[in-house]
Protein backbone atom coordinates (compact mmCIF):
# COMPACT_ATOMS: atom_id res chain seq x y z
CA UNK A 1 0.00 0.00 0.00
CA UNK A 2 2.00 2.64 -1.14
CA UNK A 3 -0.64 5.65 -0.70
CA UNK A 4 -1.97 5.18 2.56
CA UNK A 5 0.35 7.79 3.54
CA UNK A 6 -1.26 10.36 1.99
CA UNK A 7 -4.29 10.32 4.35
CA UNK A 8 -2.14 12.02 6.97
CA UNK A 9 -2.72 15.03 4.98
CA UNK A 10 -6.60 14.78 5.60
CA UNK A 11 -8.12 16.13 8.96
CA UNK A 12 -8.76 13.59 11.79
CA UNK A 13 -6.16 11.14 10.83
CA UNK A 14 -3.20 9.96 11.56
CA UNK A 15 -1.65 7.03 9.64
CA UNK A 16 0.50 5.39 11.91
CA UNK A 17 3.07 2.14 11.13
CA UNK A 18 3.19 -0.66 13.01
CA UNK A 19 5.72 -3.46 11.83
CA UNK A 20 4.18 -4.58 8.32
CA UNK A 21 0.96 -2.51 8.52
CA UNK A 22 -0.86 0.30 8.80
CA UNK A 23 -2.97 1.45 11.99
CA UNK A 24 -5.50 4.55 11.29
CA UNK A 25 -6.15 6.59 13.98
CA UNK A 26 -9.18 8.84 13.64
CA UNK A 27 -11.80 10.58 15.69
CA UNK A 28 -15.11 9.95 14.27
CA UNK A 29 -16.48 6.54 13.21
CA UNK A 30 -18.51 7.74 9.97
CA UNK A 31 -14.88 8.69 8.93
CA UNK A 32 -14.01 4.56 8.59
CA UNK A 33 -15.68 4.98 4.99
CA UNK A 34 -13.03 7.55 4.18
CA UNK A 35 -10.76 4.68 4.33
CA UNK A 36 -12.41 2.48 2.85
CA UNK A 37 -13.33 5.35 -0.24
CA UNK A 38 -9.12 5.79 -0.15
CA UNK A 39 -8.31 1.76 -0.25
CA UNK A 40 -10.75 1.50 -3.38
CA UNK A 41 -9.65 5.05 -5.15
CA UNK A 42 -6.14 5.02 -4.27
CA UNK A 43 -5.12 1.32 -3.24
CA UNK A 44 -7.28 -0.15 -6.29
CA UNK A 45 -8.98 -2.60 -4.05
CA UNK A 46 -11.58 -3.72 -6.14
CA UNK A 47 -13.87 -6.21 -3.68
CA UNK A 48 -15.61 -5.00 -0.59
CA UNK A 49 -13.58 -5.80 2.63
CA UNK A 50 -15.23 -7.85 5.90
CA UNK A 51 -15.39 -5.60 9.14
CA UNK A 52 -14.02 -6.71 12.21
CA UNK A 53 -15.26 -4.57 15.05
CA UNK A 54 -14.94 -4.24 18.42
CA UNK A 55 -17.55 -1.35 19.31
CA UNK A 56 -20.06 -0.27 22.34
CA UNK A 57 -22.79 0.36 19.79
CA UNK A 58 -23.56 -1.78 16.78
CA UNK A 59 -23.41 1.09 14.81
CA UNK A 60 -26.07 -0.18 12.25
CA UNK A 61 -28.96 1.84 12.12
CA UNK A 62 -30.75 1.26 8.23
CA UNK A 63 -29.69 4.69 6.43
CA UNK A 64 -31.92 7.45 5.14
CA UNK A 65 -33.24 7.04 1.88
CA UNK A 66 -31.34 10.68 0.82
CA UNK A 67 -28.32 8.89 1.52
CA UNK A 68 -29.28 5.71 -0.35
CA UNK A 69 -29.62 8.08 -3.55
CA UNK A 70 -26.08 9.54 -3.10
CA UNK A 71 -24.78 6.06 -2.38
CA UNK A 72 -26.51 4.61 -5.89
CA UNK A 73 -24.64 7.80 -7.61
CA UNK A 74 -21.54 6.84 -6.16
CA UNK A 75 -21.69 2.79 -6.57
CA UNK A 76 -21.93 3.67 -10.44
CA UNK A 77 -19.53 6.74 -10.56
CA UNK A 78 -16.47 6.97 -7.83
CA UNK A 79 -16.72 10.04 -6.63
CA UNK A 80 -13.44 12.38 -6.26
CA UNK A 81 -12.64 12.92 -2.99
CA UNK A 82 -13.66 16.08 -2.29
CA UNK A 83 -17.29 15.03 -2.96
CA UNK A 84 -16.79 11.77 -0.20
CA UNK A 85 -15.46 13.71 2.22
CA UNK A 86 -18.16 15.96 2.12
CA UNK A 87 -20.86 13.04 2.04
CA UNK A 88 -19.51 11.57 5.31
CA UNK A 89 -19.10 14.48 7.11
CA UNK A 90 -22.50 15.95 5.96
CA UNK A 91 -24.83 13.44 4.66
CA UNK A 92 -25.14 10.26 6.86
CA UNK A 93 -25.75 10.72 10.63
CA UNK A 94 -23.49 12.64 12.91
CA UNK A 95 -24.24 10.81 15.23
CA UNK A 96 -21.92 7.71 13.67
CA UNK A 97 -24.39 4.89 14.22
CA UNK A 98 -25.38 4.26 10.38
CA UNK A 99 -21.76 4.02 8.99
CA UNK A 100 -21.66 -0.03 8.47
CA UNK A 101 -24.95 -0.41 6.38
CA UNK A 102 -24.40 2.59 4.28
CA UNK A 103 -20.39 0.89 4.04
CA UNK A 104 -22.62 -1.61 2.35
CA UNK A 105 -25.06 0.00 0.16
CA UNK A 106 -21.45 1.66 -0.89
CA UNK A 107 -20.15 -1.87 -1.98
CA UNK A 108 -17.47 -1.39 0.42
CA UNK A 109 -18.51 -3.39 2.42
CA UNK A 110 -19.20 -7.25 2.30
CA UNK A 111 -20.09 -8.43 5.49
CA UNK A 112 -19.36 -7.20 9.23
CA UNK A 113 -19.28 -8.98 13.04
CA UNK A 114 -19.11 -6.46 15.84
CA UNK A 115 -17.60 -7.96 18.84
CA UNK A 116 -18.30 -6.58 22.74
CA UNK A 117 -21.34 -4.21 22.14
CA UNK A 118 -23.46 -3.27 24.57
CA UNK A 119 -26.02 -1.70 22.01
CA UNK A 120 -26.88 -4.22 19.60
CA UNK A 121 -30.55 -3.85 18.74
CA UNK A 122 -30.21 -2.48 15.47
CA UNK A 123 -28.74 -5.74 14.16
CA UNK A 124 -31.56 -7.51 15.81
CA UNK A 125 -33.86 -5.36 14.49
CA UNK A 126 -32.46 -6.57 10.60
CA UNK A 127 -32.31 -10.01 12.18
CA UNK A 128 -28.63 -10.55 11.08
CA UNK A 129 -29.28 -9.38 7.39
CA UNK A 130 -29.08 -6.04 5.06
CA UNK A 131 -30.62 -6.19 1.12
CA UNK A 132 -28.50 -2.94 -0.24
CA UNK A 133 -29.79 -1.14 -3.25
CA UNK A 134 -28.60 -3.65 -5.88
CA UNK A 135 -30.07 -6.65 -4.26
CA UNK A 136 -26.92 -8.16 -2.47
CA UNK A 137 -27.19 -9.61 1.16
CA UNK A 138 -24.94 -9.00 3.38
CA UNK A 139 -24.53 -10.41 7.16
CA UNK A 140 -24.45 -8.89 10.36
CA UNK A 141 -23.61 -10.28 13.87
CA UNK A 142 -22.92 -8.84 17.21
CA UNK A 143 -21.16 -11.50 19.13
CA UNK A 144 -20.00 -10.66 23.03
CA UNK A 145 -16.81 -9.62 24.48
CA UNK A 146 -14.24 -12.77 23.39
CA UNK A 147 -13.80 -14.33 26.66
CA UNK A 148 -17.31 -15.00 26.51
CA UNK A 149 -17.55 -16.12 23.05
CA UNK A 150 -14.54 -18.51 23.19
CA UNK A 151 -15.66 -20.20 26.29
CA UNK A 152 -16.64 -23.92 25.59
CA UNK A 153 -20.31 -22.74 24.65
CA UNK A 154 -19.67 -19.23 23.40
CA UNK A 155 -20.67 -18.73 19.73
CA UNK A 156 -16.89 -19.76 18.84
CA UNK A 157 -16.47 -21.95 21.55
CA UNK A 158 -16.29 -26.07 21.49
CA UNK A 159 -19.20 -26.97 22.71
CA UNK A 160 -21.74 -24.59 21.58
CA UNK A 161 -24.17 -26.14 19.58
CA UNK A 162 -23.67 -25.38 16.00
CA UNK A 163 -26.48 -22.97 14.40
CA UNK A 164 -26.57 -21.54 11.11
CA UNK A 165 -25.45 -18.15 13.27
CA UNK A 166 -22.94 -19.71 14.64
CA UNK A 167 -21.49 -21.40 11.39
CA UNK A 168 -21.73 -17.87 9.27
CA UNK A 169 -20.01 -15.77 12.48
CA UNK A 170 -17.45 -18.50 12.10
CA UNK A 171 -17.15 -17.88 8.26
CA UNK A 172 -17.00 -14.17 8.34
CA UNK A 173 -14.11 -14.38 10.86
CA UNK A 174 -12.88 -17.73 9.38
CA UNK A 175 -12.09 -18.76 12.60
CA UNK A 176 -12.99 -22.45 14.11
CA UNK A 177 -15.27 -24.05 11.53
CA UNK A 178 -15.14 -27.72 9.83
CA UNK A 179 -11.95 -26.68 7.92
CA UNK A 180 -9.88 -25.14 10.20
CA UNK A 181 -10.54 -26.64 14.05
CA UNK A 182 -9.29 -24.47 16.89
CA UNK A 183 -7.67 -21.84 14.70
CA UNK A 184 -7.77 -19.37 11.76
CA UNK A 185 -7.19 -20.15 8.25
CA UNK A 186 -3.49 -19.66 7.08
CA UNK A 187 -4.48 -16.62 5.12
CA UNK A 188 -7.91 -14.37 4.80
CA UNK A 189 -9.92 -15.54 2.17
CA UNK A 190 -11.76 -12.16 2.09
CA UNK A 191 -9.84 -9.28 3.48
CA UNK A 192 -11.10 -8.22 6.21
CA UNK A 193 -10.53 -4.40 8.09
CA UNK A 194 -9.91 -4.99 12.15
CA UNK A 195 -11.60 -1.75 13.44
CA UNK A 196 -11.61 -0.44 17.61
CA UNK A 197 -13.83 1.73 18.71
CA UNK A 198 -12.34 3.04 22.17
CA UNK A 199 -15.59 3.16 23.91
CA UNK A 200 -15.98 -0.80 23.45
CA UNK A 201 -13.70 -0.43 26.98
CA UNK A 202 -15.93 2.11 28.67
CA UNK A 203 -18.55 1.88 30.78
CA UNK A 204 -21.14 3.60 33.30
CA UNK A 205 -19.69 4.74 37.25
CA UNK A 206 -21.84 5.95 39.02
CA UNK A 207 -23.66 8.36 36.29
CA UNK A 208 -20.37 8.99 34.51
CA UNK A 209 -18.79 7.21 31.30
CA UNK A 210 -15.29 6.44 32.64
CA UNK A 211 -12.37 3.98 30.91
CA UNK A 212 -11.82 -0.04 32.13
CA UNK A 213 -9.38 -0.06 34.76
CA UNK A 214 -6.29 -1.62 33.45
CA UNK A 215 -5.57 -3.92 35.79
CA UNK A 216 -9.56 -5.68 34.92
CA UNK A 217 -9.08 -5.36 30.96
CA UNK A 218 -5.26 -6.98 31.44
CA UNK A 219 -6.83 -9.46 33.53
CA UNK A 220 -10.24 -10.39 31.26
CA UNK A 221 -8.10 -10.38 27.69
CA UNK A 222 -5.24 -12.57 29.42
CA UNK A 223 -7.22 -15.58 30.80
CA UNK A 224 -7.17 -18.58 28.98
CA UNK A 225 -9.63 -20.17 27.55
CA UNK A 226 -8.62 -23.56 28.14
CA UNK A 227 -10.80 -25.71 25.33
CA UNK A 228 -8.77 -24.01 23.22
CA UNK A 229 -5.59 -23.12 24.56
CA UNK A 230 -5.28 -19.34 23.68
CA UNK A 231 -6.44 -16.25 25.47
CA UNK A 232 -8.59 -13.59 24.32
CA UNK A 233 -5.50 -11.40 23.65
CA UNK A 234 -3.85 -13.99 21.34
CA UNK A 235 -7.18 -13.80 19.35
CA UNK A 236 -6.64 -10.19 19.00
CA UNK A 237 -3.32 -10.63 17.64
CA UNK A 238 -3.96 -13.00 15.57
CA UNK A 239 -6.90 -10.97 13.67
CA UNK A 240 -4.20 -7.87 14.05
CA UNK A 241 -1.80 -9.94 12.01
CA UNK A 242 -4.07 -10.85 9.41
CA UNK A 243 -5.83 -7.68 9.08
CA UNK A 244 -5.28 -5.55 5.75
CA UNK A 245 -5.45 -2.67 7.80
CA UNK A 246 -6.16 -1.48 11.35
CA UNK A 247 -8.84 1.50 12.25
CA UNK A 248 -9.27 3.06 15.49
CA UNK A 249 -11.45 5.27 16.38
CA UNK A 250 -11.38 7.63 19.48
CA UNK A 251 -14.82 8.51 19.78
CA UNK A 252 -13.98 10.89 22.33
CA UNK A 253 -18.07 11.66 23.42
CA UNK A 254 -18.94 8.15 24.12
CA UNK A 255 -15.81 7.98 26.10
CA UNK A 256 -16.67 10.20 28.51
CA UNK A 257 -14.65 12.91 27.39
CA UNK A 258 -11.19 13.23 26.45
CA UNK A 259 -9.11 11.94 29.32
CA UNK A 260 -11.07 8.98 29.42
CA UNK A 261 -10.90 8.58 25.71
CA UNK A 262 -7.03 8.58 25.81
CA UNK A 263 -6.84 6.04 28.66
CA UNK A 264 -9.16 3.64 26.60
CA UNK A 265 -6.46 4.34 23.59
CA UNK A 266 -3.80 4.16 25.89
CA UNK A 267 -4.98 1.01 27.33
CA UNK A 268 -5.63 -0.70 23.70
CA UNK A 269 -2.16 0.52 22.56
CA UNK A 270 -0.66 -1.20 25.60
CA UNK A 271 -2.58 -4.50 25.51
CA UNK A 272 -2.79 -5.05 21.92
CA UNK A 273 0.15 -3.00 20.20
CA UNK A 274 3.43 -3.14 23.06
CA UNK A 275 2.67 0.51 23.18
CA UNK A 276 4.16 1.43 19.38
CA UNK A 277 1.02 3.74 18.90
CA UNK A 278 1.81 6.45 21.02
CA UNK A 279 5.31 6.79 20.53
Amino acid sequence: MNQILKLNHRANMHVISYGEKYVIVYEDHRYLLNVLYFLKAEENFKNPFNIIYFDFHDDAVKPHKSSIEITKKFRATLPTMPEFWSFTEFNISTLDDDWVLNGMELGFIKDAVVIGAEKDDNIARINNRYSDHTGIDHRIYSIPHLWDSLDRNGCLGEQAAITDDFKNIREILEFNNPRNRYTFTDTPETPYILDFDCDVFSFDLLGKTSSWPYSRMRELFLTEIDELNTTPRDFVERLIDRATIITICRETPYCGGILQATNNFHNLDTLFFNGELSK
